[in-house]
């Protein structure tokens, strides 16, 4: 039975890292070592790529938020209240109309005619 202090001066001594430093098990250590690199590489990529879709994500969704304000706000400005309103304080002389609208329907032989 190997005791405590055997141990430790064997592991120590490096011994047991002349045996395992042969040929066949330095061309296994450097696969290994290359597809450790590989692996780092990669994976800070993705994370690199997570954090970039994650930012693209909050800029969409704000974009989304300021074209919902907008739209909104260009609605409320197109409505006829709003345009007489604006006219008014303006000066520019527009007032809605009091008669409905009158609505020009064209026939298809009217339109054959006219070309």
């Amino acid at each position: 039975m190997i005791t405590d202090k055997t141990y430790l001066q064997r592991l120590l001594s490096g011994d047991w890292l002349s045996r395992f430093l042969n040929k066949e098990n330095i061309k296994y250590l450097a696969f290994l070592l290359i597809l450790t690199i590989v692996y780092v590489l990669i994976t800070t990529k993705v994370e690199q790529k997570q954090r970039e879709i994650k930012k693209l994500e909050t800029e969409l969704q704000n974009k989304r938020s300021d074209y919902v304000m907008h739209k909104s706000a260009l609605f409320k400005s197109s409505l006829e209240r709003e345009l007489e309103k604006v006219s008014t304080q303006n000066n520019l002389g527009l007032h809605l109309p009091q008669t409905p609208h009158r609505v020009i329907v064209i026939s298809e032989n009217q339109e054959k005619l006219n070309k």
